[in-house]
């Protein structure tokens, strides 16, 4: 039996919509989250398949962006899923932005200086997008 909760396509992780809101993880089926409250035991089960089956995307788009897989977004999942359950994931899928810099031979930011940091920032989200994976993914068997 294959449970899977989001009609197979992959589950993006970004911002909750709300301050002080967490992320939660949208289900295809109103029918699937209902049974997932019928007790501990299903619960349990239940979310070990869930992480188990599916695919999530990560990735370091602008912070806090509610369409885009982010690293806000990431460390507001890992605080709320438990331990055992990331570890479960086995598939993950990278949704990266590296800022212009590295669409251009020689960037112009004399125009705008605020791209610079903006790049800086992107880059050093990515880095820190892959230190948890390595730290905390520690099932994944693909990334894409």
């Amino acid at each position: 039996m294959v449970l899977n909760m989001n009609d197979e396509k992959a589950i993006p992780i970004v911002s909750p919509k709300k301050r002080g809101v967490k992320p939660r993880l949208k289900l295809r089926s109103e029918n699937l989250g209902s049974l997932l409250l019928v007790n501990k035991q299903v619960y349990q089960e239940a979310t070990s398949i869930f992480y188990k089956t599916n695919e999530f995307i990560v990735g370091n788009a602008n912070y806090g962006s509610i369409e885009f897989p982010n690293f806000h977004a990431l460390t507001a999942f890992m605080k709320r899923a438990q331990k055992v359950d990331i570890a479960s994931i086995t598939k993950l899928s990278l949704r990266i932005e590296l800022g212009s810099t590295l669409w251009s031979s020689k960037p112009d930011y004399n125009w705008n200086p605020a791209l610079k940091q903006a790049d800086v920032t992107l880059v050093r989200e990515f880095m820190a997008v892959s230190r948890a994976i390595a730290k905390h993914f520690t099932g994944v068997k693909s990334i894409t």
